[in-house]
């Protein structure tokens, strides 16, 4: 599949619906009501949000065995972790992406929005 055609979102839909509906089934993800929230998609990012840092890895595990089954590559210079809430001092160290440890970040910028 080659990346900016026209076909091409379309394919990447199709392709990680399956990962959509593990990590939806997967309860990992945090209820807000009778929904569980667990991941955003636009375009080829990933969102994944959690409950707690021990969740969270379990759900980067889940993703990379998928996308590795799909043979979709990641770009571990673009992935992040970042904790938001008033007891955030431990800041992640240690989440990782089989064995590649994920950069923790004060805030980022995700679709021309700043979050601190």
């Amino acid at each position: 599949m080659r990346w900016g055609g026209v076909l091409s979102p379309v394919l990447f839909a199709v392709y990680v619906d399956d990962l959509i509906k593990k990590l939806e089934c997967s309860g990992l993800g945090f209820r807000i009501g009778n929904s569980n929230i667990c991941c955003l998609f636009y375009a080829d990012d990933i969102v994944l949000l959690s409950g707690s840092v021990s969740k969270l890895q379990l759900m980067i595990n889940l993703c990379y065995a998928e996308l590795e089954s799909l043979d979709l590559n990641l770009n571990f210079s673009k992935c992040h972790v970042l904790r938001i809430g008033a007891h955030f001092q431990n800041i992640c160290d240690g989440l990782n992406i089989n064995g590649v440890v994920i950069s923790p970040v004060d805030s980022l910028t995700y679709l021309g929005t700043d979050i601190l």
